[in-house]
């Protein structure tokens, strides 16, 4: 498989609230989507429908507690794209890690192949591993991009474009407002990676 790896670093758009959003990868195809974890949760992974492409994707999310670490039950705020594929799941292993950066594979047809999750613990950032699917992926990768909120925040949700399948998809990122205080010192201190 041909593969050429880039980084992207956040966008400068910065919306309300100190919320920030990173730049998309693939096409430009389907429709507009942003999908957002409830106040005071953080990402922790995805559900997904996955075949030839990236055929459906929804955000997991955790709660957190005022010092920081995670709660459950797992929110699953929504779902965008179309109906297609194989029922799959990636998810952060450990109940205070969170997805800290995504990697987003595409086809030849800029439309998004499948994606591999980054994970980083919530008390000192420290890695916690990366992980993709184990199954039901087909299609053929030719490139892929790393996307990752700006120091300081943390992802909350997803943005992108949308249709039968996922066109294009980036990081919806937050600020000190979703983490408590000492944590988000801790995220500080380490990042950038």
């Amino acid at each position: 498989m041909a593969r050429s790896v880039g980084l992207i670093f956040f966008a400068l758009t910065t919306v309300a609230h100190g919320a920030s959003q990173t730049t998309q990868v693939g096409g430009s195809g389907g429709s507009p989507f942003k999908i957002l974890c409830p106040p005071n949760h953080v990402l922790i992974g995805f559900n997904m429908s996955t075949g030839s492409a990236l055929d459906a994707i929804a955000p997991a999310c955790k709660r957190l507690k005022a010092d920081g670490a995670t709660l459950m039950p797992i929110s699953n705020p929504g779902a965008t794209g179309g109906n297609g594929g194989h029922s799959n799941r990636v998810n952060c292993i450990g109940a205070n890690t969170f997805v800290a950066r995504l990697n987003v594979f595409v086809d030849r047809f800029e439309i998004v192949n499948h994606i591999e999750i980054q994970c980083r613990t919530l008390a000192n950032s420290a890695p916690s591993g990366i992980f993709r699917p184990q199954e039901g992926i087909g299609g053929q990768a030719v490139r892929s991009f790393t996307v990752e909120c700006q120091t300081g925040h943390i992802p909350n949700g997803i943005i992108g474009r949308s249709g039968a399948l996922i066109d294009r998809l980036g990081l919806h990122c937050d600020a000190s407002s979703v983490i408590a205080p000492r944590q988000l010192q801790a995220i500080r201190r380490y990042w950038p990676y």
